[in-house]
């Protein structure tokens, strides 16, 4: 569990500081400056907790000029956002095409497999020819069990490739 803290704590160090979470540390940027903006909490009268967040120039010079920015203010206007903004038919439709595209990209993989296995072919035909000729050593035999092991490997690396390759529609990608 320690090491699973520490790793969550390597990317945003800040953000489990306190007891609740700040959803924007390390991604929230001021204005002003463009430093991080990081989650802070005060108490005030009554000892009622605030949260909020504070640029980090302003937390090492006085007289900074940003503002702070209440914690539930700011997340709730990020979040609306990115919701309306995500869940948009013109976004939806630009992000499907977009994955359309990159399926459409040819692997690289399979053609280089296909190569491989034709290579390996042609040499497994060429130690065949050798047999029929009775040039049959150890090596014969070996160099052929050897060949045909690794056109089986071969033929099993292409279906896997063309497995990982499903294609989905553009009506799939929209679901």
């Amino acid at each position: 569990m320690a090491q699973q803290r520490l790793e969550k704590n390597r990317y945003a160090p800040a953000c489990m500081k306190a007891e609740i979470t700040y959803l924007l540390t390390t991604k929230l940027i001021c204005g002003h400056c463009g430093a991080f903006m990081v989650g802070e909490s005060g108490t005030g009268t009554g000892n009622k907790k605030y949260h909020y967040y504070k640029c980090v120039t302003a937390k090492k010079k006085k007289g900074y000029p940003k503002k702070t920015i209440r914690k539930e203010f700011i997340e709730n206007l990020v979040v609306d956002s990115v919701v309306r903004n995500l869940f948009d038919p013109d976004t939806i439709d630009r992000i499907a095409d977009a994955v359309m595209a990159e399926q459409d990209k040819e692997s690289t993989v399979i053609p280089l497999l296909e190569r491989e296995l034709a290579e390996t072919q042609k040499t497994l035909n060429n130690v065949m020819a050798a047999i029929e000729q009775g040039i049959i050593t150890d090596t014969t035999k070996r160099r052929m069990k050897e060949l045909e092991a690794k056109k089986s490997e071969i033929e099993t690396k292409i279906i896997r490739e063309e497995i990982k390759e499903r294609r989905l529609t553009k009506e799939q990608i929209v679901a």
